[in-house]
């Protein structure tokens, strides 16, 4: 397992690397909040995701709700397929379209 890492620094796209699951989601949970009170960004891309679990499908869907909320979009690029078979078990796959 690799813990995850988010990188803001990229205007405003952000990258997340490593797993989403219950152990590292509470966390970068915490960061991404902290940097959204900043800057929401206009898309992450998930393309160095490695493993994800449910807490990770609910990570992105509380940024997508985030973004909403400012009346701003936000787009996932490069979700892992993975990720994609959760969010359509769990009924929102439609929120993870790019």
């Amino acid at each position: 397992m690799s813990d995850a890492v988010l990188h803001t620094a990229t205007g405003d796209t952000w990258k997340v690397e490593g797993d989403l699951n219950y152990a590292t989601s509470a966390r970068l949970h915490e960061s991404a909040r902290a940097a959204m009170a900043e800057q929401l960004p206009g898309s992450v891309d998930l393309a160095a995701v490695e493993r994800v679990d449910s807490a990770g499908v609910a990570l992105m869907i509380d940024w997508i709700r985030a973004a909403r909320a400012r009346q701003q979009n936000l787009t996932l690029h490069n979700v892992p397929e993975h990720m994609r078979r959760i969010a359509d078990l769990c009924g929102v796959a439609h929120l993870f379209k790019s």
